[in-house]
């Protein structure tokens, strides 16, 4: 019997909420289920269920009598109809299922049965399980999973996947138990299902395709010509993607013209990987994916959470955007130009790291332990720089001077409400190069290729600290909070001492054109490459600093780029960087987009 106007229910009239299903509930799911079948009040169950779907569009609020006369007028009265509820005209008295036009017209269980299936759907619960539990047939719960199911599919199937430099990887997974099409025996369908998963999206998004040709049983595991299901294949790739996606295929798909297999990705992974020395591998964090080692997950709350005192500042910036400089700035305009601390202190005593921790793999940290060995002195710098930031600030009394270079949504959401932030900018092609010599520097990142590979994975979001641009525009959108200093590289290095006239107003300081002249001498770039407190010279002590490569403190130039980019990179890093800006205010000051 289907569920209408003429189906009586013998049930009793108010269905309790049991909480208790036979299968796990997720605190999302079980609160949304809550939202709708839980009784408030003296109106029954079944009346609040209606309104409640009413409320959010899954029921119809308005229907017109099929009569069409002009004295109907239709409405929700109570009835002795399996949802307790139905449309009533009242002019004609023509009675009509409060369902109508809805997902759950035809549907032979309650609303509330409806409900609860569809919990169990979303947990993948066992359909017959189910079944019993809730008092339906199989038939029914079946009926529920492959309407959910194509929902989920069409949901999925909105928007294509890929596009330009995103891989969208392909499999098959033979043998699944259809729910996607109707079935009338007793024993199930079993179809191969192609699933697409496009990584140009966090969270990853799904493209389900059921190879409906594929219609065998599971005792006859016959399967579809080899060339008529590569053809099958190739067209729901082509139908499912954008132009120029990169197109990775799993071992279970056959072999498709321009498309790589996974075999093919590992093994070039592989090679590419060995170019830098993470031992663990790598995480993406965050809506926005950001690559960070995959230690970063031992000490993400740490550094969330930690307690931002009222004198904390902190220099934050995309790594090789000009930090350094910004940091002796900071410091000298903070500390009432203290020339002589600050040759007497290390800058890294100054600034502790807050995530370098997480870029010392154990491997290595060992590594340098046996090779410092023979000095107690040298143990403890590599103690000193190898702890978590957040254990050493913790420990600190006077006022705090913190380098990150993580984005503002992983650092304390109290951040700006305590503290305070400079923030400095650079153009990527120039951070590109210079991280680029960085990385060949630190043997915490070891990175042995060229500028061109490099270049690569960099754009690609495939680095440490990427996406770039994403990280530069959280800190953009913050630019106008008066906890909030955003500086340029280029600006500093066009102007240094109206930079220094900006910082020093930032943080309610004074000086003489005399003193900011000192000063601004203080961090030129000869005098910085001189400076053994900025020169990290402590990491050349622990042998951390590879003997042979370009100084930490290196040309301190803007443009300096164009050396190292041919004509093709240069027009893919205009492409990029336009890309990038399409949908932003953000502009470097040098140029325009």
């Amino acid at each position: 019997m289907e569920a209408d106007s003429t189906t009586l229910d013998n049930s009793p009239k108010d269905t309790s909420f049991e909480p208790a299903f036979p299968f796990p509930v997720s605190p999302g799911n079980n609160q949304l289920y809550n939202t709708f079948a839980t009784r408030i009040g003296e109106r029954s169950l079944e009346w609040q269920i209606t309104e409640k779907l009413q409320a959010h569009g899954l029921l119809l609020k308005t229907i017109k009598c099929p009569s069409g006369k002009a004295e109907c007028r239709v409405v929700c009265k109570n009835a002795r109809v399996i949802d307790r509820v139905q449309w009533v005209c009242e002019a004609c008295g023509t009675r009509q299922p409060v369902r109508l036009g809805s997902f759950f017209m035809k549907l032979q269980c309650s609303l509330l049965q409806a409900l609860q299936i569809i919990l169990a759907w979303s947990e993948d619960a066992d359909i017959m399980q189910a079944a019993q539990h809730f008092g339906v047939k199989d038939r029914i719960v079946s009926t529920i999973y492959n309407k959910m199911d194509d929902l989920a599919i069409k949901a999925q199937m909105k928007d294509q996947l890929g596009g330009e430099n995103s891989v969208v990887l392909a499999e098959m997974y033979p043998d699944c138990v259809n729910r996607l099409s109707p079935d009338t025996t007793d024993t199930p369908h079993v179809h191969r299902i192609l699933m697409l998963a496009d990584t140009n999206h966090i969270p990853t998004r799904y493209w389900l395709h059921v190879i409906k040709e594929d219609n065998k049983k599971t005792q006859a595991n016959t399967s579809l010509d080899s060339e008529h299901l590569r053809a099958t294949v190739e067209e729901v790739i082509q139908k499912a993607t954008l132009p120029n996606s990169i197109i990775v295929t799993g071992n279970s798909v056959p072999a498709i013209e321009g498309a790589s297999s996974t075999q093919q990705l590992l093994q070039h992974c592989d090679a590419d990987m060995q170019h830098f020395c993470e031992h663990t591998g790598f995480v993406r964090v965050g809506p926005k994916g950001y690559f960070l080692p995959d230690k970063y997950k031992q000490e993400a709350l740490n550094i969330y959470t930690m307690d931002v005192r009222p004198s904390d500042i902190f220099v934050a910036s995309y790594p090789r955007s000009g930090t350094t400089w910004t940091q002796e700035l900071v410091w000298m305009v903070a500390n009432d130009l203290d020339y002589e601390k600050s040759d007497a202190t290390p800058l890294t005593e100054r600034y502790p790291f807050l995530e370098f921790s997480i870029f010392v793999h154990p491997v290595m940290k060992a590594r340098f332990h046996e090779e410092n060995s023979h000095s107690a002195e040298k143990l403890c710098l590599l103690e000193l720089v190898s702890q978590p930031g957040t254990e050493q600030l913790a420990a600190t009394t006077s006022q705090r001077f913190i380098k990150t270079h993580l984005p503002m949504s992983l650092l304390p959401p109290s951040l700006l409400d305590k503290g305070r932030m400079v923030y400095v900018a650079r153009d990527p092609r120039d951070v590109a190069v210079s991280f680029y010599h960085l990385n060949r520097l630190i043997r915490t990142q070891g990175y042995v290729g060229d500028f061109k590979m490099y270049w690569n994975f960099f754009i690609n979001d495939l680095h440490h600290w990427t996406p770039y641009f994403e990280h530069l525009k959280e800190a953009w959108e913050k630019r106008h909070h008066p906890r909030m200093l955003f500086l340029f590289y280029e600006e500093l290095t066009k102007d240094l001492p109206a930079a220094a006239r900006r910082v020093a107003a930032f943080l309610d300081k004074q000086y003489s054109d005399e003193e900011i002249a000192k000063l601004c001498q203080h961090l030129s770039i000869d005098s910085f490459k001189n400076n053994k407190s900025v020169n990290y010279d402590v990491m050349k002590e622990l042998g951390i600093l590879i003997p042979g490569e370009q100084a930490f403190i290196r040309k301190g130039k803007a443009g300096g780029w164009r050396d190292y980019f041919d004509e093709e990179m240069t027009k893919q890093a205009d492409r990029w960087i336009a890309d990038n800006l399409k949908d932003s205010d953000f502009r470097f000051p040098h140029f325009s987009i």
